[in-house]
C-alpha cells in the first residue's frame, strides 16, 4: 500500500516499511513519521526484531551538459575507449564505493543521469500553446545509503534519533550534500 501526500510517501509492504520526502522539510518530516510507523508495526504486527534500517539520501544538481556536470565534480573523461575502439563514445558517468563496519554500512555513488520530458498538451489546448512541450537535461546525482548490518532488536532502535545520526554522518562526510 502506498500513501501520498506532496512532501510525503509512504510504503507499506509485506517486507518493507518506507518512508520518502521531498522538499525543505523532509528529513524532519521522514524521521518522524517513520518514527510513528516503527512504533505502530512493532504493537500491531507484533515484530520484535529488523534485519535492516537504511537511510538514503539523494540529491542532484542540474546541468545543460554532461561535460558541465562532470566538471563541476572535477572528473576528467575521455569520450572515447580503446577497448570498443572509435565507435564507443562515453554515453554516461557512474561510480559508487561502499564502507562497512560490524554494524554499519553506507553506499554512496555519484552518477551523470539524462532527464528528458515530453508533455502532450489536449487538442482543445493547442492553439493557446505549442502542441507538444519538451526538453532535455542532465543531472549530476549523489546517492547515499546509510544503513545497519545485522539483526536490530526493536528496544535498540529509535528510528527518529538513528535517522539524525545518519544525516549528520552523511553530511560530515560529503560536506556538498
Amino acid at each position: 500500500q502506498i500513501f501520498e501526500t506532496e512532501s510525503l510517501q509512504i510504503t507499506l509492504d509485506i517486507s518493507v516499511l518506507r518512508v520518502s520526502g521531498r522538499g525543505p522539510n523532509a528529513i524532519a518530516e521522514v524521521a518522524n513519521n517513520a518514527n510513528i510507523l516503527f512504533k505502530i508495526a512493532c504493537d500491531k504486527v507484533k515484530l520484535d526484531s529488523f534485519t535492516r534500517a537504511g537511510f538514503r539520501f539523494i540529491k542532484s544538481k542540474t546541468f545543460p551538459s554532461p561535460a558541465h556536470a562532470l566538471k563541476f565534480a572535477n572528473i576528467a573523461g575521455t569520450e572515447e575507449t580503446a577497448a570498443l575502439g572509435k565507435e564507443g563514445k562515453k554515453i554516461g558517468f557512474v561510480t559508487s564505493t561502499r564502507f562497512e563496519s560490524d554494524s554499519a554500512g553506507l553506499l554512496a555513488g555519484l552518477r551523470v543521469e539524462e532527464r528528458e520530458w515530453n508533455f502532450m498538451l489536449p487538442w482543445e489546448s493547442r492553439p493557446l500553446f505549442s502542441e507538444k512541450l519538451s526538453g532535455k537535461s542532465w543531472a549530476l546525482v549523489s546517492d547515499v545509503d546509510y544503513y545497519t548490518i545485522g539483526v536490530i532488536a526493536k528496544e535498540s532502535l529509535d528510528v527518529e534519533m538513528w535517522v539524525n545520526q545518519a544525516i549528520k554522518a552523511i553530511q560530515l562526510y560529503w560536506s556538498e550534500v
